[in-house]
């Protein structure tokens, strides 16, 4: 669908913004179809995922997180720390493993956001509250699937180690101690 940009944004701003589950589902996922070159809109704020009352479905975590590293332009541009924070706020609010897992899938490789990474991630989850239950788990899963990739393990491990005595991170680091190698256990505590 072709729009004229005005009336794109307006559409978005009102689906995202009407709290309602079925609109917002559909607002990110028209985003996450809109084709280059992109009119600008407002960048979509974590809050979005809580218009649904079992936790955000899957799909709509998959696309929140997509149109928050991928669409561009913005209205006001993200930087790059926001862009990590938002991606933790919803794989947390998410509470499930495909989430966390396309968070580390994202900051695993050199097509990060410029100056974002792993560290940024691990140090604003610590810094949130986590509610038991899908957020814990969603946590869980992001920290265990940092440590599962090669490609980002030893950046999760110095985070871990500066955060060892977090009281969030504490609770995370024994549930996720078997993915982390023995030789790096001492230096987080385990």
């Amino acid at each position: 669908m072709t729009d004229e940009p005005e009336s794109l944004r307006a559409r978005i701003d009102d689906a995202l913004g009407s709290g309602d589950p079925e609109r917002i589902a559909e607002g990110l996922g028209e985003l996450r179809l809109q084709l280059p070159p992109r009119p600008p809109v407002s960048a979509p704020a974590p809050g979005v995922l809580d218009a649904f009352p079992d936790g955000p479905p899957p799909e709509v975590v998959r696309d929140y997180i997509w149109v928050v590293g991928n669409y561009r332009p913005f209205a006001t541009p993200m930087a790059p720390e926001q862009t990590v924070r938002w991606w933790v706020e919803a794989a947390v609010r998410g509470g499930g493993g495909a989430a966390a897992l396309q968070v580390v899938l994202y900051l695993r490789h050199q097509g990060r956001p410029p100056g974002a990474d792993v560290g940024d991630a691990i140090g604003y989850l610590a810094d949130r509250p986590i509610a038991p239950g899908r957020e814990k788990q969603g946590a869980e899963d992001l920290v265990r699937y940092f440590l599962d990739h090669s490609e980002t393990y030893e950046r999760a491990i110095r985070a871990l180690a500066a955060l060892k005595d977090h009281p969030t991170m504490a609770g995370i680091l024994r549930v996720v101690r078997p993915y982390v190698r023995p030789d790096d256990r001492p230096a987080l505590g385990l």
